[in-house]
């Protein structure tokens, strides 16, 4: 893959920023603290989901929300996307040309970076990139400086070497999941087979069952004819019944509304006299009426006079109301007037007062300057004194540790002697570890092929304790066939003697008497005198039962024989493959007791090693270690005392200028003189004097309202006088009316007296309208009435010759038969269902037991099919189990050969070998001399290191891309450019990311982009430009 742009928001020391990356060779440069790691840690973020620490912390300190925009080529398509992922959980790839997300959520986007980055799925990218890609600052050597076994910890988990054997392990739970699952299906072919007994008896209660049914249901046909012939005969008398009680319903109908037409006309001739009385009512009452009329209108004009009253009674209380308020308002400005004459008064007093107290107070202001001013020297006083304190304590310390370094010189001059005494004890020690590893793993080999040995001769045993069992039951087995023929010969004669008396049955059961045949209707010729039909049939039927008893016993017999026939059958197809398991079960003891043999050899050639040896040799490295340990502190301290000469003498300097500041200040103080005692008294001839300034200030404020006040009595007056001519005006008005209640108590006189008429003329006017109505109502009346009594004397003529056309013992007969046949095809039904229903559960029984026949044969297929199955994941659990260190040294061999071939070509040296050896140590083989990687120089260390990381790269994924973060820390100038040049020679790689914070890197590489901690700039070598355009 290639990224081509990196854009950052609010990460770390990033606010907002963007870089754009060519292929080849990428140096990102800087100072300390300007974010160049950053750009790789937000590369490592969003593409291989790697973050060493919180989110919260990549987040720049003040921000809410960060994000990551990364745009790269795809090793898969060649095409470009957009990775972008936040600090607040978002996370998708973006597709430029097409404008969509093609991906969302890290479930999503991390299955399908692996796919576009070139990666096998489900590969761990944070691992890949920890270890391989982008490997963190500092530790780029430090894997290979391990022991063995932890070089094999970290390796094996990047070679997936353990992988290997935990698939051989998880094997064997797949073993015990297929040999359960024969025992099931073992367990499930005996119950079918035990099911399948059933199988003749149920087919023989099914035919029988079918014969009942078609018998049941001819019967079930006559009866119904029966039935409905009785019921037309019933239906018909039902309905000449019906005909009679409709015909007798509508005569009593008419009866009814004959009476009713008789009352209504009664009601209707009542209802005409009681117009014509209303009618006369109304003439009465109607002058009556028109005075009540003129006295309603008079009130309502008499009503509108008194509101316009009322209204000029409510101005007037106004008016009073008013002017009441005016006359306080003015009494309350006349008594302000006396407050501002008092106001005066005082205020010629205050006026001395007022003056003292401002001199008091510019006294107070002035002291109080002059104590903070002492407040201030006594504080730096207090400061400095703390600052001379601090640089005597510094200075003591100094001198202590300077003399502590002078005696530490001797064991800081013996680091050279000792790091030369720890190699040599670390080469001694590899050896041993290397002959001990080879000899514990021949002991482990042994163990296994023990185990392993044990196991095949337990699988052994139990095969022939099965063949010993199963030999006696191919006897059995090979007599099935003719046991088989045999019961279905019986099979077939027990089903026709069971045919024959079915048929005597029959026969027997249609006899009534007289010997007459069922068949020919007539007495039969072969009867032997006083021999009956019934005698002659009962004497065949009993022999033949005989004989069905004892063959149903003989079958029952037969089935248990054949069952176990067939379970040694079933057992005995178990011989084929257990035979070849036996053959190669002793195989397989024989070839492990060869391996036995040898693996014990090497142990017994290499037991002298002894373990003292080792001890002795590791205690002598740690001897060395801590004395290593020692000397580099005396190193360490010896250079720190250096450089505390100049600080002592700097130290001295500053104390005597803090020493002249002292006196200075201490000087100062004094001339100020007791500031508090001044300030006491100054402050108490204040208070004696209780504030005259607010005092006059709020005698002025009095004073100052006295013109506004004056106004208000002049306004007040006016207001008065005004209100006074209004309520005098409306006073006027109001004698006007006078006389308006006398009218009005007139008026309401004439309307009670005449009241009582217009009530009776309004009561009657709308009856006495209905005489006309009324009166033709009750003809109309009378004429229905006729209608009505000639229908019912035709009714009752009808009525009379229903009744003598309807015979009811008839109907009562035809009722009878029709409902004994309805019951007797209800039986029938009932029957036919029931026997139906269990016909059905019969047939279900059969398919049932058929479907058990075909699970049976699935079932002994199964069994076959999974014995074999079990026979192929035992051979590949062994083949795995076998195959870790051959798939291991083949890595070992390809990634050696790679990085052999990348270290010639980054050093330049092709007379120089490098070989990655089984325990992962690298070894530089140089004119025929073996140099193991810790006695390697710096330079050598990197350029070994990065040649075995990068060939992984390559062996393990299509990942063209890798990262190097300070390559040259702890490196001098001419290694770190000698490692530049080194890492400008690599070709094999699309792009290489070198993060430093020296120029080492200028020269070598095709792109350098700058940080400065706030900008960045971006440029081409010169030299490689050309190879990009």
């Amino acid at each position: 893959m290639l990224i081509t742009k990196v854009e950052l928001k609010n990460i770390k020391n990033h606010t907002e920023a963007s870089f754009s990356f060519q292929p080849g060779v990428v140096a990102i440069c800087g100072p300390n603290g300007s974010g160049k790691t950053t750009i790789l840690e937000a590369i490592a973020w969003a593409l291989f989901d790697h973050l060493d620490y919180k989110r919260d912390d990549f987040l720049k300190r003040g921000t809410k929300r960060g994000q990551v925009v990364i745009s790269f080529l795809s090793n898969l398509d060649g095409r470009e996307y957009v990775v972008t992922r936040d600090t607040a959980g978002g996370y998708f790839v973006y597709d430029p040309v097409t404008k969509t997300r093609l991906v969302e959520q890290k479930n999503q986007v991390v299955p399908w970076l692996e796919q576009h980055i070139g990666v096998e799925p489900g590969s761990d990218l944070s691992a890949l990139f920890k270890t391989t890609i982008g490997v963190p600052q500092g530790t780029f050597t430090w894997d290979f400086t391990l022991s063995p076994t932890n070089r094999k910890n970290v390796f094996d988990q990047i070679l997936k070497v353990g992988e290997y054997r935990l698939a051989s392990d998880s094997l064997r739970g797949t073993l015990k999941v297929i040999d359960g699952r024969v025992t099931e299906v073992e367990k499930q072919a005996a119950e079918a087979e035990g099911e399948l007994k059933a199988w003749d008896e149920t087919s023989r209660q099914h035919d029988e069952l079918t014969r009942q049914l078609t018998a049941s249901r001819d019967e079930f046909a006559n009866a119904e004819s029966a039935r409905d012939r009785a019921r037309q005969e019933s239906e018909s008398f039902a309905a000449i019944r019906r005909e009679v009680e409709a015909t007798a319903g509508a005569i009593e109908r008419l009866r009814v509304r004959l009476n009713l037409k008789k009352d209504a006309l009664t009601t209707a001739r009542e209802a005409a006299d009681h117009a014509r009385e209303a009618a006369r009512i109304v003439e009465t009452a109607r002058n009556g009426y028109e005075n009540y009329i003129e006295a309603v209108a008079r009130l309502n004009e008499l009503e509108k006079s008194r509101q316009t009253r009322d209204a000029l009674r409510a101005r007037a209380e106004a008016f009073e109301r008013e002017l009441f308020e005016t006359i306080s308002r003015l009494t309350r400005s006349k008594d302000r007037l006396g407050d501002v004459a008092e106001a005066k008064r005082v205020l010629a007093g205050l006026e001395p007062l007022v003056i003292g107290q401002e001199e008091i107070e510019t006294r107070i202001a002035r002291l109080r300057e002059d104590r903070g001013a002492s407040q201030g020297l006594h504080l730096s006083l207090a400061s400095i004194d703390r600052e001379l304190e601090r640089l005597r304590l510094r200075y003591s310390e100094l001198s202590r540790q300077s003399e502590k370094a002078q005696a530490l010189r001797q064991k800081a001059e013996r680091y050279d002697e000792l790091e030369t005494a720890r190699n040599r004890v670390d080469e001694k020690i590899k050896n041993f570890d290397l002959a001990m590893a080879g000899f514990n793993l021949r002991k482990e080999k042994l163990d296994g092929l023990r185990k392993e040995n044990d196991r095949i001769w337990s699988e052994l045993k139990r095969f022939q304790v099965e063949v010993d069992r199963l030999k006696p039951l191919a006897t059995i087995a090979a007599g099935l066939p003719e046991m088989e023929a045999l019961r279905q010969a019986e099979s077939d004669r027990l089903s026709r003697l069971r045919a024959e008396v079915a048929r005597d049955d029959e026969m027997i059961a249609a006899l009534e008497s007289g010997g007459i045949c069922p068949l020919l209707t007539e007495r039969c010729l072969n009867l032997k005198p006083d021999e009956s039909l019934d005698e002659r049939f009962k004497s065949g039927l009993d022999a033949r039962k005989q004989e069905i008893k004892a063959l149903d016993h003989r079958l029952d017999r037969m089935a248990e024989d054949i069952l176990r026939g067939r379970e040694a059958a079933a057992e005995i197809s178990k011989l084929p493959h257990l035979l070849p398991e036996i053959e190669r079960n002793a195989g397989l003891i024989e070839s492990h007791r060869v391996q036995i043999e040898t693996v014990e050899k090497e142990i017994a050639s290499m037991e002298d090693m002894s373990g003292d040896t080792s001890d002795k040799l590791r205690s002598e490295r740690r001897e060395i270690d801590a004395a290593l340990r020692e000397a580099r502190d005396a190193q360490r301290v010896l250079h720190q005392a250096e450089g505390m000469q100049g600080e002592i003498d700097q130290i001295r300097n500053e104390g005597e200028s803090k020493r002249a500041e002292r006196d200075d200040l201490d000087a100062r103080i004094k001339a100020l003189g007791d500031i508090e005692a001044q300030l006491a008294e100054a402050e108490a001839s204040l208070r004696s004097l209780d504030d005259p300034r607010s005092r006059a200030r709020a005698c002025q404020q009095t004073i100052a309202k006295e013109v506004e006040w004056r106004r208000e009595v002049e306004v007040a007056e006016v207001d008065r006088d005004n209100i006074q001519s209004r309520l005098e005006s409306c006073r006027a008005e109001l004698q006007a009316w006078l006389s308006l209640d006398a009218d009005l108590s007139v008026a309401v006189r004439a309307r009670e007296d005449n009241e009582r008429d217009y009530h009776a003329f309004i009561a009657h006017e709308k009856i006495a309208g209905a005489v006309t109505a009324r009166e033709q109502e009750a003809a109309d009346l009378a004429r229905e009435m006729d209608e009505i009594d000639r229908a019912l004397q035709e009714s009752l003529t009808r009525l009379n010759d229903l009744e003598g056309s309807y015979d009811s013992e008839a109907h009562l007969r035809a009722q009878t038969d029709s409902e004994k046949w309805r019951e007797r095809a209800t039986q029938l039904v009932a029957q036919i269902a029931h026997t139906e229903q269990q016909l059905e559960l019969l047939k279900s029984r059969l398919d049932y037991l058929e479907s058990v026949r075909t699970r049976l044969r699935e079932l002994l297929g199964e069994i076959e099919k999974t014995r074999r199955l079990r026979d192929v994941a035992d051979f590949i659990r062994d083949i795995l189990h076998k195959a870790a260190p051959f798939i291991t040294e083949s890595y070992l061999y390809s990634i050696s050969h790679e990085a052999n071939q990348l270290y010639r070509e980054i050093t330049g040296r092709h007379d120089v070998s490098l070989q990655w050896t089984r325990d992962y140590e690298i070894l530089l083989e140089e004119e025929g001399r073996e140099r193991p990687f810790i006695s390697l120089s710096g330079g050598e260390q990197m350029a070994a290191a990065l040649s075995v990381r990068l060939a992984l790269l390559k062996e393990l994924s299509e990942v063209n891309l890798a990262f190097f973060d300070e390559p040259t820390t702890n490196m001098d100038e001419e290694r770190r450019r000698n490692l530049a040049q080194q890492i400008g020679r690599i070709k094999d790689f699309q792009q290489l990311f070198v993060i430093s914070h020296d120029d080492s890197f200028e020269g070598y590489t095709d792109q350098i982009v700058m940080l400065d901690g706030a900008t960045a700039s971006d440029r081409l070598e010169p030299e490689k430009k050309l190879s990009h355009e």
